[in-house]
């Protein structure tokens, strides 16, 4: 049978019209083909060892990022303290200028 007359088999058959024994058993080969053909496209058990591929890479990411964000705080509380110093330090300079040229 040829795909169209088997999709108008199927059509038959989800409207609750009587198959014969033959057009059953044809109908259940070509489910059986189809359930194959879709299987073998999605290579399930392929697709499971790329997820976990990617599900530990996209933790490892995580964790670099994490690392990564880490340090900019520590390095911008850092910066922040270098700042307050440098204030002071310009402060003491101001002072001591004044002081000098009294």
């Amino acid at each position: 049978m040829t795909q169209e007359s088997l999709k108008q088999l199927h059509h038959l058959a989800t409207t609750d019209a009587t198959l014969t024994d033959e057009q059953r058993a044809e109908l259940e080969d070509w489910y059986a083909q189809q359930d194959h053909a879709e299987h073998s496209a999605l290579s399930l058990n392929g697709v499971n060892v790329d997820l976990e591929s990617l599900k530990i890479q996209v933790e490892t990411a995580l964790a670099q990022l994490f690392a990564a964000s880490k340090r900019m705080q520590d390095l911008s509380t850092e910066n922040d303290n270098l700042r307050r110093d440098l204030v002071l330090l310009r402060q003491q300079l101001t002072t001591a200028s004044a002081l000098q040229t009294a």
